[in-house]
């Protein structure tokens, strides 16, 4: 007899996204680009994401800061200063 793998919990995007406090459409984008690994796209419109993304630090160590990549630090822009203030 072979053994079956164990499967993962999964969550829905939603459910995702209410734990770590961003949105539905933010975590349907790290689905997409394959910054959530395990994520499956089941429908056109739907995804299940393995439940251990709910813990935000999780989530955050898979996608990265906003606006970076994961591994890459961030670009920070500055604005130079408005010659016009008195």
């Amino acid at each position: 007899m072979r053994k079956q793998p164990k499967q993962e919990p999964m969550a829905t995007v939603a459910e995702i996204a209410a734990a770590v406090g961003v949105g539905t459409n933010t975590v349907r984008h790290h689905c997409k680009y394959g910054h959530l690994p395990g994520a499956m796209k089941i429908a056109p419109t739907l995804w299940l994401v393995p439940a251990r993304y709910a813990d935000p630090a999780r989530y955050r160590a898979a996608v990265g800061q906003a606006g970076q990549q994961p591994g890459k630090p961030a670009n920070r822009l500055r604005r130079k200063p408005d010659d016009t203030a008195t």
